[in-house]
């Protein structure tokens, strides 16, 4: 597991659902911040499946936390305007 600086506690709107995650902060040696994903009810971490594919279509699913890359997530703002 990535080792935690602090834990935030969220709500994470999911396929029409609400699911209550923890945000785990993981520092790293660069500048960018990572963050598991966990579902508070099973433990598991949202992963991308098979290994961390950078492709548009990619699976996204509940994993055991295993400390790998394809269980990190990095947040960016965006201005969306309407």
């Amino acid at each position: 597991m990535f080792p935690f600086a602090r834990t935030v506690f969220a709500g994470l709107a999911v396929v029409g659902t609400t699911a209550a995650v923890t945000l785990a902060v993981t520092p790293s040696a660069s500048a960018a911040t990572y963050y598991n994903l966990v579902n508070g009810k099973s433990g598991k971490c949202m992963s991308v499946e098979g290994g961390g594919s950078t492709a548009n279509g990619a699976k996204v699913v509940q994993w055991s936390p295993n400390g790998g890359a394809e269980q990190g997530w990095d947040f960016h703002a965006r201005f969306i305007e309407t």
